[in-house]
């Protein structure tokens, strides 16, 4: 255990890293220095993670400075993981199997989206990904915003085409 730690209750959870805590739950671990864990269950704040926090939910992982999971994560009945915020200042506020995976990048909500350049946002929806530095898709399915800056409102999959958007002003559908 780190230097000024505490796990207030809960079972089978850790806080290893310097001044980090773990309020509850069950197999949560904070492993990063100035690391917190709310709840839940299986969540991980990496080793090698300062200012990590995850609020609650299931098997998430925050494993970048200043990361952020909100809650949701993973469901065994339908075999969805769990929430990553992997970047610098990336943020998952919900949902499940969603990926921060760059600095400053952040998912609001839904499943299976990610966000893996720098600024780029995925606000909900399904299999949504923000490709593009600066780069956002407010929702829908199976959307792509590519390009630098480029934006996505939404719709895509269930009847209707997929958008991908390659940058400010240049659409095209597949």
């Amino acid at each position: 255990a780190g230097n000024f730690t505490s796990v207030v209750g809960g079972h089978a959870s850790e806080a290893l890293g310097h001044f980090t805590h773990v309020a509850g739950g069950s197999d949560n671990t904070g492993a990063g220095d100035f690391a917190a864990v709310g709840g839940g269950s299986a969540n991980f704040v990496g080793s090698g993670t300062t200012f990590g926090t995850i609020a609650g939910g299931h098997m998430n992982l925050a494993n970048g400075t200043g990361s952020f999971v909100g809650g949701g994560g993973a469901d065994a009945a339908t075999g969805l993981g769990g929430n990553d915020a992997t970047g610098s200042y990336s943020a998952v506020v919900g949902g499940s199997d969603n990926t921060a995976s760059a600095e400053y990048s952040l998912i609001g909500g839904g499943s299976g989206n990610k966000a893996n350049t720098s600024h780029a946002t995925v606000v909900g929806g399904l299999d949504n990904f923000a490709m593009g530095p600066y780069s956002t898709v407010a929702g829908g399915h199976t959307n792509s915003a590519v390009g630098y800056g480029a934006y996505v409102g939404g719709g895509g999959g269930m009847g209707s085409w997929p958008l991908i958007v390659m940058g400010p002003n240049v659409a095209r559908s597949d």
